[in-house]
């Protein structure tokens, strides 16, 4: 006969898909994109949020070099943070070299020190230094350096290797602006994945889709199209015109906005015994209405047993009866025999509609 079982309530769900789909817990999806964020408990279709960029530490070229360095000023990146002047080779000029100036000043340079940080334990140069907290990092295209007391103004500099390729990758000359900083720490993404470091550790956001990390590549994080932070919600949003995504600081949670339109899909329904099916005949949707009109409809497939291919398309036109809250009961087309493994994904919601909880109707042992 079967019983009712919640299939899933915690919304929005968060990408996991390094773990087989019939082991994710409820909260988790194995393929979404196009989800609203904005109502906790609730699945529906939403965009990109926008960011806003982050604090830059940028600096026009300074007027005067009193320093015996000689520098041609234009040949560099300069940045001003913790009350002095930094200095990276530009694009064309780049190096392993970290340099600092006297702090007090804008735009003249003087000199505190010896005042170069030799970044040579990895081979190639720097590309980006990022401030948060106070310390400062410098990446190269493999590999990141630590100057952990940056905001010292007596200049006493050390700095140490954090990070090489096997492990977080950097971000390369031509992938600046997929770095930012937020709440003393800094956030980049590469070809590897989404990373942050606090200035003692390195964090992996992308740890639960590593091994299938699709679209959470390099992507600008600096106030670039909707890119950049969230201050409010806690999130870092992701945006370089095709890769789109968001990382939510509070949860860990990711969403992904690249491909166009919406799907969520639930987890798999798979017997824990070897040899038995699973037979789901009736679905139930806990549904909210934000308006009053009539036929919402929700496009939907059901998994095919080999756990790959999906039915065709079928619709369920949902009905405003005068309540704002209602369960719709309904069975399927496709899908209601027996199976080794049962799933749904939801391709299609319309505006206004709001799914607080999915039930199935299910009998295990078949």
């Amino acid at each position: 006969m079967g019983q009712w079982t919640p299939l899933a309530s915690k919304f929005p769900a968060t990408l996991v898909k390094d773990v087989p789909p019939d082991k994710l817990d409820d909260g988790q999806t194995p393929d979404a994109y196009g989800l609203g964020l904005d109502r906790p408990g609730s699945l529906y279709a939403g965009s990109l949020p926008t960011g806003t960029a982050p604090p830059s530490y940028s600096m026009a070229d300074p007027t005067t070099d009193h320093t015996p360095l000689g520098m041609t000023v234009a040949n560099y990146d300069w940045s001003h943070a913790y009350d002095r002047s930094w200095a990276l080779g530009d694009s064309t000029h780049r190096s392993n070299i970290i340099y600092y100036f006297a702090p007090g000043y804008g735009t003249d340079l003087f000199t505190q020190g010896f005042p170069e940080i030799l970044c040579d334990d990895t081979t190639g140069n720097l590309n980006k230094l990022a401030f948060a907290g106070n310390y400062a990092v410098g990446f190269k295209s493999d590999s990141l350096y630590l100057v952990p007391n940056a905001i010292d103004p007596r200049g006493n500099f050390v700095r140490t290797l954090i990070a090489q390729s096997d492990s977080t990758g950097g971000v390369a000359t031509g992938d600046t602006t997929d770095v930012c900083t937020f709440e003393g720490s800094v956030f980049w993404n590469n070809a590897k994945g989404f990373f942050s470091f606090d200035g003692r550790q390195i964090k992996e956001w992308t740890q639960p889709i590593r091994n299938n990390i699709g679209n959470f590549t390099g992507a600008h994080l600096d106030g670039t199209n909707s890119s950049g932070i969230d201050c409010v919600k806690r999130r870092v949003i992701a945006d370089d015109g095709t890769l789109k995504y968001v990382v939510d600081l509070n949860d860990g949670g990711l969403y992904d906005y690249t491909t166009s339109g919406f799907r969520w899909t639930s987890k798999t329904l798979r017997s824990d015994k070897r040899d038995e099916n699973v037979r789901v005949t009736m679905l139930r949707f806990h549904v909210e209405h934000s308006t009053t009109a009539d036929n919402k409809r929700i496009k939907y497939q059901i998994m095919k047993e080999d756990g790959k291919n999906w039915y065709p398309a079928e619709e369920y036109n949902v009905r405003y009866e005068n309540e704002y809250h209602s369960k719709c009961q309904f069975g399927t087309e496709h899908g209601t025999g027996d199976q080794e493994r049962w799933a749904i994904r939801i391709t299609s919601m319309p505006s206004g509609l709001y799914i607080n909880q999915i039930d199935v109707l299910a009998e295990y042992g078949v």
